[in-house]
């Protein structure tokens, strides 16, 4: 992020993940450099607790059907694209 940039909007946003990042990390910009952000999930699927820090408009789960579902739900609303 540089100031004056672009800022980011993440709204009803579903994130998954298996395992920490090889390179860089999974965190998500602090709410400095977020123009909004509301109603977004993280599940973590790896070791442990979420080892990266978020906004608080993010709620971490380790439950995979929350994924899954959101998943399901994306391919019935978006049957012409192909995958």
């Amino acid at each position: 992020y540089a100031p004056g940039g672009p800022a980011l909007v993440l709204e009803n946003n579903i994130f998954m993940a298996e395992q920490k990042a090889s390179i860089g990390n999974l965190s998500i910009p602090v709410n400095a450099e977020l123009k909004s952000c509301k109603n977004n999930t993280f599940v973590w699927l790896g070791e442990g607790e979420f080892p990266y820090k978020l906004p608080d408009c993010f709620k971490i789960t380790k439950d995979r059907k929350v994924w899954d579902e959101a998943v399901k739900n994306w391919k019935i609303n978006n049957p012409d694209v192909q995958l």
